[in-house]
């Protein structure tokens, strides 16, 4: 676990490689370096790489003799839900203290609550600052649209700088990142964040934003209550009960009253809990920790004391008009309100899914793809892992019948090629 200071870059999650932590980015490459990825079932290429998941235990095998372990916390204090509220606001102010005395920075601008909590601080506090927004980024949606648009409107409104950064026109082109993604040469240690943010990112970001680091409120949507891994914890237990064996959620859970644009999904979670050994709280995106480590990003979020807060919240202090509320992102609205100085933008404060989950290759793309996924089908089936290379060659028929890749895909051959790089002797 990175904590040169607990409460600036701070991240929840650290790797053991045979019961020793890892605690720079050598390490880190050194314990990918020794996993048997071929041989060891326990290891996927598809899960999550630097950090634990809702749902999944605190202390997460990724292979033989290599643990992710969650900080721990002791939640014997508790919390109350509007307590922790008025806590997370002011500690916020104090995390956006911190950042701006320390940096000159670009707001990456999605038109989410998050970036507009954001957004709305430096406005008000009269910081000197720019934004920016990405568009027709090759995992983005047309629903996307709708919030690139809105976080125009705000920078124009209130005439700060924006910049919209096409990927359809950028210097690097967006199938070249997605190559270079999966090659995975250019990489410390395999990494979860696609094209969007990758290390090629960096040619892009320099020559628009030269001296200023980029500020991603990553992680702040659950310190914020308003991902389903937050708010899920509120729901009285005999409609948690219901919704885990229908597999469903009521509209009234999902459409969160105007403020997200689509993305209704069936998925629901449990309410895992804290003491059981599950993690609570959904991961952040890598792209935080390797980022941070290299002082290029920085985030609000990465605080070990708001962290241990939020797990010590009283779920039973949380009444039917709270939970409304947190899911319709009301209480955050308000603050953005009054930082502003008037509700006029808020209509405007909109969340869209990140992605639509598939990326449509060029042809050269395509083709390369699909030799990669055969080329790794192969090597599992030279391995006798049935079961992998099925998954692989279904990956293929799959790309063939739609022209689309999932990140799942993506992400993988990633991840293999990053391992074929630094192990010659598999590649073989």
């Amino acid at each position: 676990m990175f904590i040169t200071n607990p409460e600036y870059d701070f991240w929840p999650w650290s790797w053991k490689n045979q019961n020793k932590s890892c605690s720079s980015l050598n390490d880190y490459k050194k314990a990918w370096k020794t996993i048997d990825w071929l041989n060891d079932k326990t290891f996927d290429p598809r899960s999550n790489k630097l950090r634990n998941n809702t749902g999944e235990h605190k202390n997460r095998i990724v292979a033989k003799g290599i643990i992710c372990q969650t900080h721990d916390v002791d939640i014997s204090e508790k919390i109350t839900l509007s307590d922790y509220q008025d806590y997370a606001v002011k500690k916020f102010d104090q995390q956006m203290e911190k950042i701006v005395n320390k940096n000159k920075v670009a707001l990456g601008l999605s038109g989410g609550i998050d970036s507009m909590m954001c957004f709305s601080w430096l406005y008000k506090n009269k910081v000197d600052f720019e934004t920016f927004t990405w568009q027709r980024d090759a995992w983005k949606s047309t629903l996307n649209g709708v919030t690139e648009n809105n976080a125009r409107k705000i920078c124009k409104a209130t005439g700060v700088k924006h910049t919209m950064v096409d990927y359809d026109t950028t210097k690097v082109d967006k199938h070249d990142l997605i190559k270079n993604y999966c090659i995975a040469q250019d990489y410390e240690f395999p990494q979860q964040h696609l094209m969007s943010q990758g290390d090629n990112w960096n040619s892009v970001w320099q020559e628009i934003f030269k001296d200023k680091i980029r500020l991603a409120p990553i992680g702040t949507d659950d310190l914020f209550l308003h991902r389903k891994s937050s708010w899920q914890r509120f729901i009285p237990e005999k409609l948690t009960f219901i919704l885990d064996k229908v597999m469903k959620e009521p509209a009234c859970l999902v459409l969160n009253y105007g403020y997200k644009v689509g993305g209704y999904s069936r998925e629901y979670f449990k309410n895992y809990k804290w003491q059981d050994g599950y993690q609570m709280m959904g991961g952040w995106d890598d792209i935080l920790f390797y980022f941070m480590l290299t002082g290029t990003m920085v985030s609000p979020a990465t605080s070990r004391e708001w962290y241990e807060m939020w797990h010590r919240i009283d779920e039973d202090s949380c009444n039917d008009q709270q939970l409304r509320d947190m899911i319709d992102v009301g209480w955050l609205k308000k603050q953005v309100t009054d930082w502003l100085g008037g509700d006029e933008l808020v209509p405007l404060i909109r969340s869209a899914p990140c992605n639509e989950q598939f990326y449509v290759p060029n042809e050269e793309n395509r083709k390369y793809i699909l030799h990669e996924c055969l080329k790794i089908a192969k090597l599992y089936q030279k391995s006798n892992r049935g079961k992998s290379y099925l998954w692989w060659m279904s990956a293929i028929e799959m790309i063939k019948t739609f022209d689309q890749v999932t990140p799942n895909i993506v992400e993988s051959i990633h991840t293999v090629n990053w391992l074929l790089n630094h192990q010659k002797n598999l590649a073989k």
